[in-house]
């Protein structure tokens, strides 16, 4: 009689748990590369819309210079 604990159905038993811990695994990986990017992404819109917005302003000119002038 085989012993339970070397069957056929328990070392493929093993064999599928550690495959499916190898893919979560990647799985996680996969999704911190992804979170990475879009928060960088979300990052950079940000300021490049802040950048615009000020580009798009009109900043009143001051002249320090005036009444100070030696010319």
């Amino acid at each position: 009689m085989a012993d339970k604990t070397n069957t056929i159905f328990r070392a493929l038993d093993r064999k599928a748990s550690a495959i499916t811990e190898f893919t979560m695994r990647q799985y996680r990986t996969k999704i911190s590369t992804w979170v990475v990017l879009i928060t960088g992404l979300v990052i950079i819109s940000l300021l490049m819309m802040f950048y615009v917005d000020a580009m798009q302003r009109d900043f009143e000119s001051v002249d320090n210079d005036r009444g100070f002038s030696r010319f």
